[in-house]
């Protein structure tokens, strides 16, 4: 961390030194094979207390350049692929959004960057935005609308 970005090289991968695997708040930048090992850029978001919820995902990525190969923006939950798709100076809005059912406490979702097919890490620069909204399971529905039927009868 140096103050404004977490940057996989002390000496800076912009100041010319790779690996160029960094994570800002708005941006990520993975590193291919060649420029010191595959690193891929991941935020990671552990799931508070919400045991069989279901998540709703909106945001973004965006491989801010044509040039190069683009980029594979990835959403993991426990390791396992909720969805991935590739930018190459396009916008990729989650295909209006990622739903992942049956969610518990502790489960971790990891928003990822890495290096397009060709293994390209040049005009990686990917900006991103997201949005986690929980939405509570049916019976806590039911639940909510069961005490409040039972508040208006203790009214009357």
């Amino acid at each position: 961390w140096n103050g404004s970005k977490w940057d996989f090289n002390p000496l800076g991968a912009s100041n010319g030194n790779p690996p160029w695997t960094e994570i800002t708040a708005t941006s990520m930048h993975p590193n291919n094979l060649a420029n010191g090992g595959t690193h891929a850029s991941v935020l990671r978001y552990t799931v508070e207390a919400a045991p069989g919820d279901t998540l709703s995902i909106m945001g973004f990525f965006n491989n801010v350049s044509t040039n190069g190969d683009g980029t594979t923006g990835r959403i993991l939950l426990n390791g396992a692929e909720q969805y991935a798709i590739l930018t190459d100076g396009t916008t990729d809005n989650l295909g209006g959004g990622v739903t992942i059912n049956g969610v518990s406490t502790g489960d971790v979702i990891d928003f990822m960057i890495d290096v397009g097919p060709a293994d390209s890490d040049g005009s990686d620069g990917t900006n991103y935005g997201f949005t986690i909204d929980r939405i509570p399971e049916p019976s806590a529905f039911a639940l909510l609308l069961g005490s409040f039927a039972l508040a208006l009868r203790r009214r009357r």
